[in-house]
């Protein structure tokens, strides 16, 4: 199993990468434009980071119909891989996600393992 380090300059690095999100919420429309062209935001580099041993993690807030969400999307970089569910739920507390990964909504989005969470359940 792939270790997961979480050390100050990792827990450095997620509290940047939560305040950008916070600074460029993703609207609704935007989320919708996203859908039609394609794009994905974990495609710009500002929202994501690189953890110890070959995690990455895409991050960002975003506005669904059920209010303000963390979207989260975690990959290793091993081809065929995909991360386990204690290091997914780990990074998940790290970002403050209020709810576990088993109360989630998950999708497997080839080798990433992807996360929506209400701010506020």
């Amino acid at each position: 199993m792939r270790p997961l380090v979480i050390d100050e300059d990792a827990k450095t690095r997620i509290a940047a990468l939560k305040a950008h999100a916070a600074k460029n919420v993703v609207s609704l429309d935007e989320l919708h434009k996203l859908i039609e062209t394609g794009n994905v935001l974990g495609d710009d580099e500002s929202n994501s980071i690189h953890l110890y041993h070959g995690f990455r993690v895409v991050y960002t807030l975003e506005e669904h119909p059920m209010g303000l969400c963390h979207h989260i999307s975690i990959s290793v970089d091993t081809p065929g891989k995909m991360p386990n569910e204690f290091s997914v739920q780990a990074i998940m507390d790290e970002f403050g996600f209020p709810l576990k990964l088993h109360e989630c909504p998950v999708a497997i989005d080839g080798p990433a393992v992807g996360v929506i969470c209400p701010v506020k359940p």
